[in-house]
């Protein structure tokens, strides 16, 4: 029998899977998300589960699969509070930092450019 309190205490430990990512545990983290998303569907926190994924593969540098983490995460929560910045994420995967400040300047601008026309 599986003990319905796993995916609040996975939730809690969060935390620590970001600590674990910058020392290559990506993939254990990313199993781990995937128990709780197809064990316990129901569970509250599943959004995060799958927004995590997508931050995950982003660290380790594995910009495909974070991508298709966080366009599954867009597609199965529309309406989710992190939405937005999932839908931020991916266009700066795999940037470098000053790429990705350019990237935002250059959004700014355009969209300051929209508003002025």
């Amino acid at each position: 029998m599986r003990d319905k309190r796993i995916p609040r205490y996975t939730n809690l430990i969060m935390p620590t899977f970001t600590a674990l990512k910058e020392l290559g545990g990506s993939g254990k983290n990313n199993e781990i998300l995937d128990q709780i998303i197809n064990e316990y569907p129901s569970f509250e926190e599943i959004p995060l589960c799958y927004f995590s994924k997508g931050v995950i593969f982003e660290s380790a540098e594995r910009y495909d699969d974070a991508k298709i983490a966080l366009e599954d995460y867009i597609k199965n929560f529309p309406d989710h509070y992190m939405v937005s910045s999932a839908q931020a994420m991916i266009p700066m995967l795999g940037l470098s930092p000053d790429e990705q400040l350019e990237y935002i300047f250059e959004q700014q601008s355009n969209a300051s450019n929209l508003v002025q026309h």
